[in-house]
């Protein structure tokens, strides 16, 4: 503590009210000071735990990811081995055929030359003789001895595929964005609403639009779900344009005022919906090109010019302008 008494003798052409008052004023600073250092500490600590629990959510991604990696290891290898098994098989069966078959043969010319050599023997002993009788005994014909052959079905030459290594690469690491991590959890929980999710877009606010689809003919509807994905909305069309035409979302976009642009394919309009998917107003895009059906589309940069992508293929209930909107 400063004593006001023993400032006042030190410093006697100070005002002794003035001093007070400063001295009140550093203290709040310093008090002020220390508010702030608190908050910017707290600010810190709850940056770390979230850092802790984006750590803690990886390490258990990557943990899963390696023993999924490895199991899939296990499982090629076993292809791998049971098809290099297989081979083996097929060759020591062409082996063991093609083994038979010139091994015989060999067993037969040795044969044919062992009586050949004795014939020949026989013929020298009499020949050597000097005996007319045993000559003209004789015979002059030679032994038989079968043609040998030399046709094989030879052994087969492996070739290695190299379409087997491109089958053997099971998977690959994909950067997942929050939003597929989000769906991807969503889905793993076995949550059971979105059917078919074709298309997502987030705003800044932290929304999710999901364009679901439900059905074959494609009719479908939008999922706007929160940041920590719960469903906060479904919205399936407006009466005053999917009366008489079923709503078949094909895309989705974010303009930069936060609205969710749904591209009704079947209808030839685009819906506007608020940031929690509720409904704006909507566009009539049939005269752009009404020979075709818009699939597609995305905004630049500015949010100036809408780009559309039709396709030749026209539902029969958009032909008919009357029916939708």
């Amino acid at each position: 503590m400063i004593c006001p008494s023993c400032v006042a003798g030190i410093h006697k052409k100070h005002d002794l009210v003035e001093m007070q008052v400063e001295i009140q004023r550093k203290v709040e600073n310093v008090q002020t000071r220390i508010k702030l250092n608190e908050s910017k500490l707290k600010e810190l600590q709850d940056g770390e735990t979230k850092l802790r629990g984006i750590y803690t959510t990886e390490q258990e991604y990557y943990k899963n990811m390696d023993a999924k990696i490895s199991e899939q290891e296990k499982h090629i290898l076993n292809i791998l081995q049971n098809h290099t098994r297989s081979l083996k098989d097929e060759l020591n069966e062409k082996w063991i055929l093609i083994d038979h078959s010139v091994s015989g043969e060999i067993k037969k010319v040795i044969e044919s030359g062992t009586k050949l050599e004795a014939q020949n023997k026989t013929l020298l002993e009499i020949l050597h003789s000097n005996d007319p009788v045993k000559i003209f005994a004789c015979s002059a014909s030679s032994m038989k001895i079968g043609i040998t052959n030399f046709n094989f079905k030879s052994m087969p030459v492996f070739v290695p595929n190299k379409q087997h290594e491109i089958d053997l690469k099971y998977g690959f690491l994909k950067q997942m964005s929050f939003n597929e991590k989000l769906l991807s959890q969503l889905k793993k929980d076995r949550i059971p609403q979105l059917t078919c999710p074709s298309r997502i877009a987030s705003n800044s606010k932290g929304y999710i639009a999901v364009v679901d689809i439900h059905s074959h003919e494609y009719d479908g509807r939008v999922a706007v779900l929160n940041a920590k994905g719960k469903i906060k909305n479904f919205y399936t069309g407006h009466p005053d344009i999917n009366t008489d035409c079923p709503f078949k979302p094909s895309d989705i976009e974010v303009t930069q005022q936060e609205n969710f642009l749904v591209l009704d394919c079947q209808s030839c309009c685009v819906h506007v919906l608020d940031e929690r998917g509720g409904f704006k107003g909507f566009y009539d895009i049939r005269h752009i090109n009404p020979d075709g059906s818009p699939q597609t589309f995305a905004l630049d940069n500015n949010n100036k010019y809408l780009y559309v992508g039709y396709s030749s293929i026209q539902y029969e209930d958009s032909k008919a302008g009357s029916k939708c909107v």
